[in-house]
């Protein structure tokens, strides 16, 4: 992940930011399309960040590293209700230690921390 604070000088992203925390990754695609995983990932991000420098969130930034091509996100409350409620699954798998059917390629799975909990790879 590659985050940091954006300054914007520039008038391709819009007014200066200086009041908030906008999280920026950078995929490897030619489209910066968000997807819910990447969305969720991102939201994880800006809320780390958030609470690390004390600055709100709003925004989150994608970036195509085979172009440069970006596109700015805007985070609503349904995105962060659904962040959570996200959350809260995963903790009640964890602790009640019930874990997902994996339908993963191996090519996912080389990436995958949930790797070493799957039953369906060795």
């Amino acid at each position: 992940m590659f985050a940091r604070f954006i300054y914007a000088r520039s008038s391709r992203f819009g007014a200066r930011v200086q009041n908030e925390i906008i999280v920026a990754e950078f995929k490897n695609q030619n489209k910066p399309i968000l997807n819910k995983g990447t969305k969720m990932q991102l939201i994880a991000y800006s809320k780390l960040a958030s609470k690390h420098f004390n600055k709100p969130f709003f925004k989150i930034m994608l970036i195509c590293s085979n172009n440069l091509k970006f596109k700015i996100f805007d985070i609503n409350s349904d995105d962060l209700a659904q962040f959570n409620s996200t959350i809260d699954k995963i903790n009640k798998m964890l602790n009640q230690e019930l874990f997902p059917q994996s339908c993963a390629s191996i090519a996912a799975c080389m990436q995958c921390e949930f790797k070493n909990y799957c039953d369906d790879r060795e």
